[in-house]
């Protein structure tokens, strides 16, 4: 991935070469397209490329405008690149941090508003004295700052502004309290004091008064697409995912598909092979990699995953590879475990998935694409009835209910849970705080950091009166899927390559919202609009699955079998205890009890924050 930095003393004195270069060097794969940077008194601005679309091969950021002086520095990929092109009457031939310095120079602080893509961007204006930044919509793209008493530091990773001379790091409490607490929502705080995301669909302005953070877009409540015929609906949805998918196909790199045999990463494979060949794109063939399992056959999806590959096969040339996944089960304790550095979250497949990179990485591909976002796209499947009364068709409601049959009750259950009135359910918790999550924690721990009555429900963050377009909104926003993007993106920089996630979409997350909920999911049947937009394109076999595999068997051999010992010897000396953080008697409780409790995925947490701690905070 590109990476980008922007330093501004305000108090006037002169930015060396030195530190802005220092800022610069720490990306952990050193392979890439150069670096430049920018000096001029008290400002500079420094870019480390990584070449993705054709438009900025041999493009050398940061950019200065000749007639304003403004200068950019930018990770960037956008989506309505010909609109931007007819607007802006720039030449076809104008990379996309270009349009995005055009778009600034028209419409100033209104520009991100106009644009979309993933992109975070910085710009300096020597006119108007002042750092102008915006992220993407979701957040697909990182933007951190970091405040001192005369300066401004922006960067495209947290570990630029470690780099940064004279910076001693210090722990942000608040957030680790959230992370354990299994809050997720807070897009603005890192785990460093003084250290700040920039949140998604956010603008930052820098003055030499002072900062100020605004949002520029969220989606809008009365949007409604409503359609005679299911049919139209599923059109529409294969016109958004192809598009989803040709935008993020603009590469001078081979692309990959990592397809595990779901539904959301079949449906990759198999319109990928329909579109191929895509001009400008390097390849006869399209590569896909796959995890299979000789010894842990419940996590194994061979019989699917053929079926994708025949099927494609049909429609343009396939190369399958397979990743043999027996032997890379989680063991967080042992000296190759990868630890990020901007915070303890982690994936308990993360070898598996370097495993997978790696080979694709030997391979040539430079764009790996994956269907991370389509789960919680079709989420609320269970609230199908409460969404038909919530939309006033009662008749349809009543028809859900007389079908229903063996589900009745669970569907009962959360429809009538999520009618009850917002004010009623608001002074319920007032009155019967859930206290669960504090079975884990330290004593006192919430009250240190002022937190005692954080919130972790979707009620927190009312929206919609659609109690299941209510609950995707939530997933989609406040369950952290920008942190898991950017976790995969950093991984995936390791090896030269990035991501792209089609379903992780502006145009499709507004459609998804703005449709019925019985066009999103049927009656037992979650996916419905996937599955109707894919009849005939994807394989029967794949198509109407149930079932969805997990990589359960794997992690017990991991955490159970492998690691159990050390983990048990390891964490009642933790720092999670000395510090605090956890219950010491829980943590007994569970070891005892082997973490096979219903607060195993806590365990998990608690593993990475004390493996995170040890790392960087010994």
């Amino acid at each position: 991935m590109s990476d980008f930095v922007a330093i501004w003393h305000r108090a006037g004195q002169q930015v060396n070469q030195d530190t802005i270069d220092k800022t610069l060097a720490t990306e952990i794969n050193p392979k890439n397209n150069g670096k430049d940077t920018w000096l001029k008194d008290s400002v500079a601005l420094g870019h480390r490329h990584f070449w993705i679309t054709p438009e900025e091969v041999g493009e050398r950021q940061p950019l200065v405008d000749a007639n304003s002086g403004c200068v950019i520095a930018a990770d960037v990929r956008l989506d309505n690149r010909a609109e931007l092109l007819h607007l802006l009457g720039m030449d076809e031939h104008a990379s996309d941090a270009q349009l995005l310095l055009g778009a600034y120079l028209r419409w100033g602080e209104d520009c991100p508003a106009q644009l979309l893509g993933d992109f975070a961007f910085i710009v300096w204006d020597p006119k108007r004295q002042q750092l102008f930044a915006a992220r993407d919509a979701l957040g697909a793209v990182e933007l951190v700052y970091l405040l001192k008493k005369d300066s401004v530091i922006l960067a495209g990773c947290i570990n630029s502004l470690l780099a940064y001379p004279g910076i001693h790091p210090e722990l942000d409490d608040k957030t680790v309290f959230k992370y354990l607490a299994l809050n997720r929502a807070d897009e603005e705080s890192t785990y460093y004091e003084n250290i700040y995301h920039v949140p998604p669909a956010h603008w930052l302005l820098v003055t030499k008064d002072g900062i100020r953070l605004q949002r520029y877009w969220e989606v809008e409540t009365g949007n409604k697409i409503r359609y005679k015929d299911q049919n139209d609906y599923a059109q529409h949805f294969r016109e958004l995912i192809n598009a989803a998918i040709r935008a993020r196909s603009r590469s001078i790199h081979p692309i990959g598909v990592s397809l595990s045999g779901g539904l959301d990463s079949s449906t990759l494979t198999c319109l990928l092979a329909e579109m191929m060949p895509i001009q400008g794109l390097p390849q006869t063939e399209l590569g896909t990699y796959s995890y299979v399992f000789d010894e842990f056959l419940e996590c194994d999806e061979r019989d699917y995953i053929q079926a994708v590959i025949d099927a494609s096969s049909k429609k343009f040339s396939v190369r399958e590879t397979h990743v043999l996944g027996d032997k890379f089960f989680p063991m967080p304790l042992a000296a190759n475990w990868p630890v990020n550095r901007d915070c303890p979250d982690q994936d308990p497949y993360v070898l598996l998935v370097q495993a997978l990179l790696s080979q694709a990485a030997c391979d040539g591909i430079g764009v790996m694409f994956n269907g991370l976002g389509g789960d919680d796209l079709y989420s609320g499947d269970e609230l199908l009835f409460a969404d038909l009364l919530a939309e006033g068709r009662v008749k349809d409601s009543v028809k859900i209910l007389s079908r229903a049959s063996a589900g009745i009750n669970t569907l009962l259950a959360y429809s009538l849970r999520a009618l009850v009135p917002s004010r009623l359910k608001k002074w319920y918790r007032a009155a019967f705080p859930a206290a669960s999550w504090k079975g884990w924690m330290g004593a006192g721990f919430a009250s240190k950091v002022g937190l005692e009555n954080l919130d972790n429900s979707m009620h927190a963050y009312p929206k919609f009166k659609v109690p299941g377009v209510q609950h995707r909104y939530y997933n989609l926003f406040f369950s952290g899927y920008s942190k898991d993007v950017r976790a995969y993106q950093r991984l995936a920089g390791q090896f030269r390559l990035k991501y792209a996630f089609p379903f992780y979409d502006r145009s499709i997350i507004e459609f998804v919202l703005a449709i019925p909920s019985d066009q999103v999911n049927g009656l037992a049947c979650q996916r419905k609009l996937l599955r109707n937009a894919m009849q005939g394109r994807l394989p029967e076999v794949v198509r109407n699955r149930s079932d969805k595999t997990m990589l359960l068997q794997l992690y017990d051999q991991g955490i159970y079998a492998a690691s159990w010992q050390t983990i048990t010897n390891s964490l009642p000396k933790a720092q999670v205890i000395q510090r605090g953080w956890v219950d010491q008697n829980w943590l007994r409780t569970e070891m005892q009890g082997s973490g096979r409790t219903h607060e195993g995925y806590i365990l998990w947490l608690v593993i990475c924050l004390e493996l995170w701690l040890q790392h960087y905070w010994a």
